[in-house]
């Protein structure tokens, strides 16, 4: 059942990649919301969960934005594992892991793509390539935002469901 929550997660996040975040640019750059998924899985989750929200999310978007395939889905699943390896942070702690990890792992899957295109001898226009620190600090900020979502804290509150119940 998770696998299909992460696939869901994935994809929306891709839908959302290719279609909304190309309008809504700070100084040129965008984030990469399919790393602020994995990276909020693997923080929530362990390394296990984190590995397969990378997996999925790695092979839809290599089947959806091309490339080589299984690149992205290796690149992401690292990303899945690494994250999920600060699985214990909890508070502040996770806050400040969720804004390096999410930076690291956009910069790194962005070096992997420019690898795979160089690679495959495309030709690369590596200023366009390469994140910007806005970029970057634009991915780190909204990952602790979806943690919060999945974890449950946003939306009502429990004792505001129990208050309505009696």
């Amino acid at each position: 059942m998770r696998i299909v929550i992460y696939g869901a997660l994935a994809l929306l996040a891709t839908i959302l990649q290719m279609g909304l975040v190309p309008h809504v640019l700070v100084l040129g750059q965008g984030p990469t919301l399919v790393v602020v998924v994995v990276v909020a899985v693997g923080l929530l989750y362990g390394p296990t969960e984190g590995v397969w929200a990378g997996g999925v999310a790695g092979a839809l978007t290599d089947l959806l934005l091309g490339g080589p395939w299984g690149l992205a889905t290796l690149a992401y699943m690292a990303v899945g594992y690494v994250s999920g390896r600060f699985a214990w942070a909890r508070g502040r702690v996770r806050a400040a892991a969720a804004l390096v990890l999410s930076a690291a792992a956009a910069a790194a899957v962005r070096a992997v793509g420019i690898v795979a295109l160089r690679a495959g001898g495309g030709h690369v226009w590596l200023p366009g390539l390469v994140p910007g620190p806005e970029g970057l600090v634009y991915t780190a900020v909204l990952t602790p935002f979806l943690i919060a979502v999945l974890d449950g804290r946003v939306g009502p509150s429990r004792r505001a469901a129990q208050t309505h119940e009696t």
